[in-house]
């Protein structure tokens, strides 16, 4: 026989909870966009860095030996082009001017600076003379093969730039193409990155 006037016996299982799953779909969805968000916010920074800040760039050819070698690989600053931060001596990468028959092949050039503008620039006896001065350059290991060149004076907003390699027809520089407007300048080469054994900077 039931006693009507008691109250039912509470249950020792725990009743579903609810609101757990709710909206469950919308939290996830939010989540993916956050992460989608990320992603392209890091391929942009990214996209940035690579055009305004720095990048690697790897050697082809000889021009630049024996500082250079074939497959390395460069560290560029490339916010030395938008600042204008060049000076004689710098390692630049530049792009191959129109006409030299080869931009197409290689668009960039690696070369050094010798001069810059005002300078006097003259190759005589297989050495380089900026203002009537000897340049000093430790980095090469030859004297220039390739004739004599000049006098010859850097207008305003170019440079001169020369390979370090001056055995004949070692290297297409402003002695071929003529002087460089900076504006072209993609960057100065600071450190070699690669292979380890050759890390050094420039």
């Amino acid at each position: 026989m039931t006693d009507s006037g008691r109250e039912p016996r509470s249950s020792s299982v725990p009743a579903p909870e609810t609101g757990g799953v709710e909206g469950g779909g919308r939290i996830s969805g939010r989540r993916n966009w956050s992460r989608l968000g990320t992603f392209v916010v890091i391929i942009l920074a990214a996209a940035v860095i690579q055009r305004y800040g720095f990048n690697i760039s790897a050697v082809r050819g000889i021009s630049m030996e024996p500082t250079l070698h074939e497959g390395q690989r460069l560290f560029v600053n490339k916010t030395a082009a938008w600042t204008g931060s060049f000076s004689r001596g710098d390692v630049v990468v530049l792009k191959e001017p129109d006409g030299t028959g080869t931009e197409k092949i290689h668009p960039y050039l690696v070369k050094r600076i010798v001069a810059a503008a005002g300078d006097r620039v003259e190759i005589t006896d297989g050495r380089v003379f900026v203002n009537g001065e000897e340049l000093k350059e430790p980095y090469t290991d030859e004297r220039i093969e390739d004739g004599d060149y000049g006098p010859f004076t850097v207008g305003k907003g170019y440079c001169f730039v020369m390979g370090d390699n001056r055995r004949a027809g070692a290297s297409l520089d402003s002695r071929s193409f003529g002087p460089i407007a900076v504006r072209s300048l993609v960057g100065r080469a600071e450190w070699i990155v690669w292979p380890p054994d050759a890390l050094k900077g420039l």
